[in-house]
């Protein structure tokens, strides 16, 4: 099952998981929301109608206080009429209220025409004159209870902060005077001004009361005695004065509010309770915050969880893609191996098989250009059991037949690929990928697969599966077209080298027939010429000597040159036979020394044999070693001018080193190279040109290989040079000490 791209998936996330959170986090704030105006609403028409209840009650304790002292006090001492009023009662009885009911900043008597008859504290300038156009008096003059005005100023205080409370003073009942006159008390509105500022502290809650001719009598902030006036045209302000209370939204100087208005039962007044929406909306606020940080959490843990699930699911698809990646792998080694384990036409069926197989395909083809014949052959081809049958092998071969070589990968239907015009039975087949099979920049083939009508097409992992085991048939190729040219290589080798050997056997047999004929001659010559030195035919005279002192000079030369080129033929034709016998080397290297004295002596050289570490036996022929060392010294006597040449003997644990060091020219590094070469040649220093055959020390080195020993040569240019071979020391022969390293030159000189 094919997983969810990540994208996908955060698509998927946010419109199931992330849609609902939002839509429900928006729900609640905007429930919250308004369920907070409506507790805003309800809690300011609470406060309206709290405030309208604790007014009313309050003025009507008031205005209960003042008609009682009416009644009791005031009665007594009125009860005579206008004109035998009880002056000191009444007095009296004004200042018991005063000092009773604190709210009460002033009162006074009138008769029942509103004439003044006394007044609290004293005020002689108002006692006599007629209040009748007071507000109070027509409130109070048309009923037997207690009236309370509005906002208005009286003859007896002209200040507006206050609210007059009057009140009848009646006779006993039965009484033919039932009016004795009117008691009128002054109720000062700063309680009402600080309950309203207590009320707006404690609940921000701004309380105004207002009266019935639109006189605002307390409000937050009023200064009592000034006059402010509500709007006239406030319909529900109208209505609560009305009796009919009531809720709005109301834009004041304190921004936008809530408004609950509430008419004061009995007295014409209203109160009107302001919320601003911050204060009512704080709740709302606190619940939207609460929403909005848990929202947020929420928001936060989905997207971790998000976070969580994307690497997830990254993942999963990484692990699904590595699992088809070994898969693959698997199926590609596997198909690898049996590839591998075959050859030719074989291996080249094991692919197409593979390559259908591992694609999930049901036919496979392959075919191979012929460069040559221009066309492409069918090699192999496969397909699936129920796809198996001549039709198969018909489809397959018109299908490679009909390609030509091509770099690029092809894929679509199998019909566009044969052509819809053609009339050929496609056995159902659809989808196809063609891949080349290539060499360099070299087309061998192709490789073709396809599935049936209705399967999904390849994709490139499919197709990179497929480019695979084209590279397994350009293996396969390429193994058999290099196996036809390393047959014929060889082939071609082995004729050479035989031809070679001929050769060389024929050079052999050449050089070893013109040496024997040239020793013969060459011998006779030597011979006659030592006679002719001896005087055996007559003296000669002293030209004559030096003349044939020549001959036999130049005729030994000339043997050693022949002597040097039989050995060497020998060597190479494996007829060198060896005649070995355990022998110390020290008296051979003295003995071959003494003999090559002479020629040192004749450059002032000095010439010397060092032991050292004592002599053991070597397994050697005696005769062959002494013409190696021969050889050796000879060569460092000929390239030393001056100092000398030291032949050492160095017994070490296992072998015996021979070394001849000389202080002469020395050698270049590149020479070291090729100094054992046959004929090989090292120009001297004093440019006088090359001497010898430059057989000497190839002949030395095949015959210390021949001892089972090494030789090698360390030179510096203008120090000198060191020759030097090791022989195995011989088994079996007499027990000898033993041997430690020790440095070069230590030991006897002989």
């Amino acid at each position: 099952m094919r997983l969810l791209s990540r994208r996908s998936a955060v698509v998927l996330f946010l419109v199931i998981i992330g849609l609902p959170i939002a839509v429900l986090t928006y729900t609640a704030i905007t429930i919250s929301s308004q369920s907070a105006v409506r507790q805003a609403e309800n809690g300011a028409a609470d406060s309206a109608q709290t405030s309208a209840v604790f007014i009313r009650q309050r003025f009507e304790d008031v205005a209960i206080q003042v008609d009682t002292y009416a009644q009791r006090s005031l009665e007594p001492a009125m009860q005579g009429g206008p004109g035998r009023y009880d002056m000191a009662g009444i007095s009296g009885a004004l200042s018991d209220l005063l000092r009773v009911q604190s709210g009460v900043a002033t009162a006074f008597v009138t008769d029942p025409r509103g004439q003044l008859v006394a007044i609290s504290p004293q005020r002689g300038d108002l006692v006599g004159k007629y209040l009748t156009g007071d507000d109070w008096y027509q409130g109070v003059r048309d009923q037997d209870s207690p009236y309370v005005s509005g906002l208005s100023s009286t003859a007896a205080s002209q200040s507006l902060d206050s609210v007059a409370i009057a009140t009848p003073v009646m006779g006993p009942p039965g009484t033919a005077l039932t009016r004795y006159g009117y008691l009128v008390a002054l109720f000062s509105l700063h309680q009402i001004q600080d309950f309203v500022d207590e009320f707006e502290a404690s609940n921000h809650t701004a309380i105004c009361l207002v009266d019935g001719a639109g006189f605002v009598l307390a409000q937050p902030g009023l200064t009592p005695g000034s006059v402010v006036s509500w709007p006239a045209n406030d319909h529900l302000l109208a209505a609560a004065l009305a009796g009919r209370p009531g809720t709005t939204e109301n834009d004041g100087d304190g921004g936008d509010q809530l408004a609950a208005y509430a008419p004061v039962p009995g007295f014409r007044w209203a109160v009107v309770a302001n919320v601003p929406r911050a204060v009512a909306l704080r709740g709302a606020a606190q619940v939207r915050m609460t929403v909005l940080t848990i929202a947020a959490i929420v928001a936060g843990m989905l997207v971790l969880g998000l976070i969580v699930g994307w690497s997830l699911v990254h993942r999963a698809q990484q692990t699904a893609s590595f699992q088809q990646r070994m898969e693959s792998l698997t199926r590609l080694n596997d198909a690898a191996r049996a590839v591998h384990a075959e050859r030719g036409p074989r291996a080249l069926q094991i692919i197409a098989r593979r390559a259908r197989e591992l694609v999930f395909g049901d036919f496979t083809a392959l075919g191979v250009w012929d460069q040559e014949q221009r066309r492409m052959d069918l090699v192999a081809h496969d397909a699936s059991a129920d796809l198996a049958g001549g039709d198969v092998d018909r489809l397959a071969a018109l299908v490679i037949e009909a390609r030509r070589p091509a770099v690029a990968t092809s894929h679509g239907m199998l019909a566009d690929l044969v052509g819809r015009d053609r009339q050929v039975d496609l056995l159902g087949l659809g989808p196809y990928v063609l891949v080349p099979v290539t060499a360099g920049e070299r087309v061998l083939g192709c490789l073709l697969v396809c599935r049936r009508e209705g399967s999904p097409g390849f994709h490139a992992l499919n197709e990179g599966q497929v480019v695979q085991m084209s590279q397994h048939a350009t293996a396969v190729l390429e193994k058999g077209r290099h196996d036809v040219e390393r047959e014929a290589f060889m082939d071609r080798l082995s004729d050479t080298n035989a031809e070679l050997e001929r050769a060389n056997r024929l050079k052999s047999q050449f050089l070893a027939r013109m040496s024997h004929e040239l020793r013969t001659p060459l011998s006779a010559i030597i011979g006659f010429s030592e006679l002719l030195l001896e005087g055996s035919s007559g003296r000669l005279n002293r030209d004559q000597q030096g003349d044939v002192t020549e001959i036999a000079s130049a005729g030994r030369v000339l043997l050693d040159v022949i002597n040097d080129i039989l050995d060497l033929s020998r060597i190479e034709a494996g007829r060198m036979r060896l005649e070995q016998e355990p022998i110390q080397l020290g008296s051979l290297l003295t003995d071959v020394a003494s003999a090559l004295r002479p020629l040192a002596h004749e450059k002032s050289l000095e010439l010397r044999v060092a032991v050292v570490g004592g002599d053991p036996y070597v397994l050697a022929d005696a005769l062959r070693v002494r013409q190696i060392v021969t050889n050796l010294i000879s060569n460092a006597l000929k390239f030393t001018q001056e100092g000398g040449v030291t032949v050492r003997l160095l017994a070490m644990p296992r072998d015996v080193e021979v070394s001849v060091l000389d202080t002469g020219i020395g050698m270049p590094p590149a020479a070291l190279e090729y100094i054992f070469d046959e004929f090989s040649q090292v120009e001297s220093a004093g440019g006088g040109g090359l001497t010898g055959t430059g057989l000497g020390l190839s002949i030395a080195q095949r015959l210390v290989q021949l001892h089972g020993g090494t030789i090698g040569v360390v030179s510096e240019v203008g120090v000198g040079s060191r020759f030097w071979f090791r022989l195995p020391v011989a088994t079996g022969a007499a027990d000898w000490p033993q041997l430690a390293e020790v440095p070069a030159m230590e030991g006897a000189v002989r």
